[in-house]
């Protein structure tokens, strides 16, 4: 068999035939978007709007996070964490366009960039508490 140049091709070659391709399908990709860059309600350390005494029993060991919305004012935001053996709340303030625990500590754009710089740097969450986040207890861990 002769092509058009004049070369010989095995029987086998047909360069005017087009092998079918199936589509494969790939998964969907994973954002990119580090988990501190994330709104607040996609946190798997927020937990919305859960009573004070479900947020006690769920935090157990020394450092033991979570972020909840207050229940009695909506809109407030709340971190609780387990210290010297007591459930301590602290009110997250939103003070300049920036939320922070006190006056005296660093403050953010976020919530989770407050978040993400006290449990990565090991930050107090105020000079007066000295308590440092370390575990945070997430819906996931929990089956929700």
């Amino acid at each position: 068999m002769s092509t058009r140049s004049g070369r010989k091709e095995s029987p086998s070659y047909r360069p005017d035939v087009i092998c079918p391709v199936r589509p494969i399908k790939l998964p969907a990709p994973v954002p990119l978007v580090p988990a501190s860059q994330r709104p607040l309600n996609q946190q798997d350390w927020f937990h919305g709007a859960i009573p004070r005494q479900e947020t006690q029993a769920l935090l157990s060991r020394e450092g033991d996070f979570l972020v909840r919305e207050s229940h009695g004012k909506p809109g407030e935001y709340v971190l609780s964490v387990m210290a010297s053996g007591q459930c301590r709340h602290f009110i997250i303030q939103f003070l300049n366009n920036k939320y922070q625990f006190d006056s005296e500590g660093s403050s953010f754009s976020t919530i989770p960039l407050l978040i993400n710089h006290h449990l990565k740097r090991r930050a107090v969450l105020t000079k007066k508490s000295q308590i440092i986040i370390r575990t945070a207890i997430t819906k996931v861990s929990l089956g929700w």
